[in-house]
């Protein structure tokens, strides 16, 4: 019991320093990063030999925010989309932080548990379905933005990252039906003399 404890204890600071670089990290990529001088400093040096790279991934490629010079509407756009991309993975976060905390306290069965799980399966299920199609497809826009017209990119894909995701949620949500069922029977037999 106390090694869960302590694995727990581990794995939600993890989550919960995941939650706060991930916002951040868009935001940084996005907006600050323009205004921070690169050029010239040790950080650009690494950042021009390929050390470091602020990448996105869109249009099945992917595309350096290092140097670009997009425009702010374009900035704005992938910053839309990197948050429509990124909100239920933040959200399921937040629920495996509230599920690990249980853990973390020795609670290893209860209705909270189900609760959890079921967040997060359906967090995992919207961003499969819509934080992949449509976060992706604001990211391609963004990046197409400032390209002359005719030049300008829009994609809607579903592929195998969002079957994993779906597969994914509805193993999540079995196992939350299992930690229910368990919970039950415990209750059940809490009750028997």
């Amino acid at each position: 019991m106390t090694n869960i404890k302590k694995i727990s204890l581990i794995l939600q600071w993890t989550f919960g320093l995941y939650l706060i670089l991930l916002p951040l990290a868009s935001v940084f990529f996005w907006i600050l990063s323009v205004f921070l001088p690169l050029k010239g400093t040790f950080m650009g040096e690494l950042f021009d030999q390929g050390v470091f790279d602020i990448t996105t991934r869109a249009l099945g490629k992917t595309y350096s925010l290092y140097g670009q010079d997009f425009s702010w509407t374009a900035r704005l756009l992938g910053l839309v989309g990197d948050f429509t991309h990124d909100f239920f993975k933040w959200v399921a976060a937040f629920f495996t932080f509230s599920l690990l905390k249980l853990y973390a306290q020795g609670d290893l069965f209860s209705q909270k548990h189900v609760h959890f799980f079921k967040r997060i399966g359906q967090c995992m299920l919207l961003y499969g379905t819509f934080g992949l199609v449509v976060g992706g497809s604001i990211l391609g826009i963004a990046v197409t933005f400032d390209n002359p017209p005719g030049e300008r990119l829009l994609s809607i894909s579903f592929g195998s990252p969002n079957i994993e995701m779906i597969v994914g949620a509805f193993m999540i949500t079995l196992v939350g039906w299992i930690t229910l069922e368990g919970f039950k029977l415990r209750s059940e037999q809490d009750l028997t003399i």
